[in-house]
């Protein structure tokens, strides 16, 4: 839970043979994560990330829908944010409202921008949306 949302989330590894599937969770989805190993300059592998991402963007049918990107690995000496920020292209998409955060996992930097910025994207759960009515209603 953040900031009265409900997040749940779905950690899909980039194996080659689950990808395909990924598909069937953007469709229940109101977001999406996603992560770029940036510690390897592997275009090959970058081409595919890009790939995979601009797919998975075609297949939401969803206006407005936030895409979050997190470019990991911030800090390794070799990362080069705005070249990646170019190569991925995300501004060539109509209807989604993208962002890209260069983040660490293993210092935590720029992770919870990136979730910060999401939350505001996405609406009130349910849950938590009853849950504020229940205690109006207790407070009478």
């Amino acid at each position: 839970q953040y900031q009265g949302k409900i997040l749940t989330l779905f950690e899909s590894p980039g194996i080659e043979k689950l990808i395909p599937l990924w598909k069937h969770y953007i469709e229940s989805s109101i977001g999406l994560i996603f992560v770029i190993d940036c510690s390897e300059k592997d275009k090959k592998k970058y081409q595919k990330s890009k790939e995979v991402l601009h797919d998975l963007i075609k297949k939401n049918s969803k206006p407005n829908f936030p895409v979050l990107v997190f470019l990991n690995k911030k800090d390794l000496e070799n990362f080069d944010d705005f070249e990646m920020k170019k190569f991925l292209d995300l501004d060539s998409f109509d209807g989604i409202d993208s962002m890209l955060f260069c983040c660490s996992a293993k210092t935590g930097e720029g992770l919870w921008e990136g979730i910060e910025w999401l939350s505001k994207r996405i609406p009130t759960s349910p849950l938590s949306f009853w849950g504020k009515i229940k205690n109006f209603f207790r407070k009478k």
